[in-house]
């Protein structure tokens, strides 16, 4: 094995890498994928900030996980357009927020936001991409396939938001009909239609949250009465800005994971007769509306 393919390996697996790789034993069947998820909250209570347990070695030592990929990190490194003029405006949830005004496109606004840094955001597609059943099966035979793969779910976030995370304010995008003017309350434009409320930085919807709940044994027929029912509207703008407080103090993100999951069984629908890793990537681009 190259060294190359050798610190993917090291990469995609947490643990560290010789030139002789035994089989990990943690490479996944798109059933024992289904396993993990379903078990990952199996002690705790569902909700949109649970933590899933970390994996553990044959040891029972958890492997600590390397540095995100810094190529990756720098793919979305450059600095948020709305971080121009800002200062520090903590808030109980998010303490390390910031109060920001800046100018873009012609127009003039001011926002605070609680941006997650570029390391973070790879942190959360690194974590994610385990929960893609599809990706997951390549992790170990294509760790250069499964690393793009990765980069996907990267760039999706910088297409949808730029990591922006809006607690208050206003967000300035041109959407196709010029430079306008978004309120965001807890990282959830306002308004929205019911059942169409994108919490940031990767715009999930209830629904796929829902979904990814179920997944770990829970309700989505209450999960969506919670989110889309009369006092969803509320309910969900508490989720999306918990669970980013929380992501933020961890390397994984409950709406990364539900994402990815949710994408991943599309991925293995259309992948019932087995794809080639190649195309796989090009799936996922296309389920991610990536150009």
């Amino acid at each position: 094995m190259t060294r190359r393919l050798c610190g993917l390996v090291a990469l995609a697996t947490g643990l560290s890498c010789t030139a002789q790789v035994e089989p990990d034993p943690r490479a996944l069947s798109q059933q024992a994928v289904s396993q993990r998820v379903a078990d990952s909250v199996a002690t705790a209570e569902p909700s949109i900030g649970s933590v899933a347990p970390a994996v553990q070695s044959a040891s029972s030592a958890v492997p600590v996980r390397p540095p995100p990929p810094a190529a990756l990190v720098a793919s979305i490194a450059t600095k948020p357009y709305v971080e121009e003029s800002c200062v520090k405006a903590p808030t109980t949830e998010l303490p390390t927020a910031l109060r920001c005004r800046y100018e873009v496109m012609g127009l003039a606004a001011e926002i605070v936001v609680a941006n997650p840094t570029a390391e973070q955001v790879v942190d959360w597609a690194v974590d994610a991409a385990s929960y893609a059943e599809p990706l997951e099966a390549i992790r170990l035979s294509h760790p250069e396939v499964w690393l793009r793969g990765v980069k996907v779910f990267v760039r999706h976030v910088k297409y949808q938001s730029s990591r922006i995370f809006p607690i208050s304010g206003e967000v300035i995008e041109d959407l196709g009909k010029g430079p306008t003017r978004y309120t965001f309350d807890r990282g959830v434009v306002t308004p929205c239609e019911r059942g169409n409320c994108r919490c940031r930085v990767n715009s999930v919807l209830p629904r796929v949250y829902c979904r990814f709940e179920e997944a770990q044994g829970g309700d989505s027929k209450r999960c969506l009465e919670r989110y889309e029912g009369p006092a969803g509207d509320e309910a969900w703008r508490n989720a999306c800005r918990d669970n980013h407080a929380k992501a933020l103090s961890t390397r994984h993100n409950d709406n990364f994971r539900a994402r990815a999951f949710v994408v991943g069984q599309r991925l293995k629908e259309r992948c019932s007769a087995g794809c080639e890793p190649e195309r796989l990537i090009t799936m996922l681009e296309k389920e991610l509306g990536l150009p």
